[in-house]
């Protein structure tokens, strides 16, 4: 019985691999241009803002693709110049690297990582592209890591792998948040994850909350004083910013693009778009902090509790109602951690093993390639795989006792 047990194990994992090596065989298709595609724009944007050019204007650019930062991060990259784009690619390297020695000798975090970067080649994409945003989202991932966790116990894979607490006072982790929001607003939301890790626990939760606000004012002191004096350079950031996202409509994977067509045809009512994006994210939130709060999934100890926060991050990862795929990527391989964590059983291996080859649609040029019917649009597979998942784990947070 063990030995069948060990068996499917290695069937199981041998066959993600497979999946996953054959995306990565067809990434070479995504850098026939070239790489890096967003520093370029970077370089041009700042280039053009020295020489007193408008940084905001495409025409400008000479592209397609706007200039979406904030004035006080484009006058940070432009005081560096020329020496900009060995900067930003050190950054890129450093991430990279410290992200992979927060793996250690995780087998979860790897086996997760590998996954998540091969599944339609969204890492792969992500890290190519040069986009700041990925490297971000791989330094707070690491400093959730930063627990030190060892191998995975019993089964080398997957089988309810441990992961030591995280560290409780998540200063570094929050200090990171704040750091990036300057350039990535939208990255405060991760601030909820140390917030709701200690609920229950107002000394704790009070300590946090201290941190963040003082925190937080300095940062909209920042942010908003900034856009102040850079008046004229912030209207054209947020004309650019609209242009870009909903008048080219490069809104990406998020909920709200399955509503946002059906909306924009009724003009002023676009807004009830975005309102049931939010609120199915948050719903979310709700149903799985209302499982995890009532079964005792956080506020503990136990080891096998302390992957939480993963969750939590792709939960909160949804409410971007932008969901690039430099975002895509780390969200889900934040849910798959959570996932590995676990302690699986035959059907939930299948189940997971049944959304992962989903992504098999998606690989253009080869016979497992859809161009019809639902998973024709590229957001159905990428929902339907995570629902399947997410599925599995709602049921888990609702039945502690029962091994998904």
């Amino acid at each position: 019985m063990i030995s069948q047990i060990k068996f499917i194990d290695k069937l199981f994992f041998a066959v993600l691999v497979a999946i996953g090596f054959i995306w990565l065989s067809f990434s070479s298709q995504f850098i026939e241009n070239e790489i890096f595609w967003d520093l370029d724009l970077v370089i041009k944007a700042t280039a053009l803002f020295n020489k007193g050019g408008n940084s905001y204007s495409p025409d400008q650019l000479g592209g397609s693709l706007s200039f979406v930062y904030h004035p006080l991060v484009l006058h940070g990259m432009a005081f560096f110049g020329r020496w900009l784009s060995l900067l930003i690619i050190f950054f890129y390297i450093a991430s990279i690297t410290y992200f992979l020695f927060s793996l250690k000798k995780n087998s979860n975090l790897w086996f997760s990582t590998f996954l998540a970067f091969a599944y339609c080649d969204i890492g792969f994409i992500s890290v190519t592209s040069g986009n700041l945003t990925v490297f971000f989202h791989l330094i707070l991932l690491a400093n959730l890591f930063a627990a030190d966790p060892q191998d995975l116990s019993q089964n080398k894979f997957l089988n309810g792998g441990k992961i030591k607490p995280a560290n409780s006072s998540y200063t570094y982790f929050i200090i990171f948040v704040l750091t990036f929001s300057i350039v990535k607003p939208y990255l405060l939301i991760y601030l909820a994850i140390p917030i709701l890790m200690h609920w229950g626990k107002r000394e704790s939760v009070t300590k946090i909350l201290s941190f963040i606000f003082i925190g937080g004012s300095l940062f909209l002191v920042v942010v908003i004083s900034s856009s102040i004096f850079y008046g004229a350079e912030f209207t054209a950031f947020i004309s650019a910013l609209k242009n870009q996202t909903l008048g080219k409509r490069d809104m990406g994977f998020g909920i709200v693009m399955f509503f946002y067509d059906y909306y924009l045809s009724a003009g002023s009512l676009i807004y009830r778009a975005f309102v049931l994006h939010f609120f199915i994210a948050s719903l979310l939130l709700l149903v799985v902090m209302y499982l995890a709060i009532k079964n005792k999934w956080i506020n503990t100890a136990k080891k096998n509790f302390a992957s939480f926060p993963y969750l939590l991050y792709f939960l909160l990862t949804l409410f971007n109602p932008r969901l690039k795929v430099y975002d895509f990527f780390p969200a889900l391989l934040a849910l798959y951690i959570y996932f590995f964590s676990l302690k699986l059983t035959a059907v939930s291996r299948l189940l997971f093993l049944l959304a992962y080859i989903l992504s098999l649609t998606q690989l253009t040029g080869t016979l497992f390639f859809v161009n019809h019917g639902i998973f024709s649009n590229p957001i159905n597979t990428y929902y339907c795989s995570i629902g399947m998942i997410l599925g599995l784990i709602l049921i888990r947070l609702a039945r502690p006792n029962f091994a998904s």
